[in-house]
């Protein structure tokens, strides 16, 4: 494998999330598969920071609220910090990938207003100023001239704009609802402790349920309810993380019986809300 990165913090502190900025980049590469090996990451409690992995050559398995897509050049992938990250690299396929890891005060906003912050996968295709831009950002940290993270943030800032561009031009005849199907996800994202009726949403919507639903998936993967409880169980982990008591959690992210959101959260985690608080602050 040939690879070329850099960072700000130090290893120890790769993941270090951080305010100092709206936007920020932690660290950024450029990796190449080109040995007979399988090259696989597994983080089930992902990460404290945001990443996003652009795949400029070859193919990769990413797996995105628990299903496997396998993507083809040009595709982006966003994790979030806490989301579990799974994606694994054949180097038959000699797989070619930039990435970078980020963090900031403000980025959901800064996301949300490129319209990338609600899915996870997106297809901006290939473009070499997208090469250019990421190399940059890897020069920048690793040379660490004078304002070099402003230049950094700059950088990723255009990439993120010119990414957003490509995707909105492909998107605008292939994704019907998007308006939707955006305000939904911010639904889920500002009242996730709220009750849900999907049935109410899409008649005011003037739209079927089932027309909806399959619209909700096709773009993000997943069912709208599936998407919620995603977004509840990920603030569970942060809270029980923090000490919160298992019934405190459950009652914050809207389950009112904590029996039941022990069992939705084991399901998905595999450890009962106790024992991931346990393992989680000791």
């Amino acid at each position: 494998m040939y690879e070329v990165s850099s960072r700000t913090y130090p290893l120890d502190e790769i993941d270090k999330p951080s305010s100092d900025r709206p936007l920020m980049v932690i660290s950024c590469g450029h990796s190449v598969f080109i040995n007979p090996e399988f090259k696989a990451a597994k983080r089930p409690n992902g990460r404290r920071d945001y990443q996003l992995l652009y795949l400029r050559s070859g193919k990769a398995t990413y797996t995105i609220h628990g299903k496997d897509h396998l993507l083809t050049p040009g595709h982006i992938v966003f994790y979030h910090p806490s989301e579990p990250q799974f994606y694994s690299y054949d180097s038959r396929d000699t797989p070619d990938v930039y990435w970078i890891h980020f963090t900031g005060g403000n980025v959901p906003k800064e996301l949300e207003n490129l319209g990338l912050f609600s899915a996870r996968i997106f297809y901006p295709k290939c473009n070499l100023i997208f090469d250019q831009l990421f190399d940059q950002i890897i020069l920048e940290l690793q040379l660490k001239k004078q304002y070099y993270y402003s230049i950094a943030d700059s950088r990723f800032r255009e990439l993120l704009c010119l990414m957003a561009r490509e995707i909105s031009t492909l998107n605008e005849v292939t994704a019907p609802h998007t308006r939707e199907i955006e305000q939904a996800v911010n639904i889920f994202h500002t009242r996730f402790n709220q009750p849900f009726n999907i049935t109410d949403y899409v008649a005011s919507c003037h739209m079927n349920v089932c027309w909806f639903t399959h619209l909700f998936k096709r773009q993000l993967g997943v069912s709208p309810q599936q998407y919620l409880t995603n977004i509840r169980i990920s603030r569970a982990c942060e809270l029980l993380a923090q000490g919160f008591r298992v019934a405190e959690t459950s009652e914050i992210v809207g389950y009112q019986d904590p029996l039941y959101f022990s069992r939705i959260f084991k399901k998905h985690t595999g450890q009962s809300p106790s024992q991931y608080r346990k393992s989680s602050i000791s």
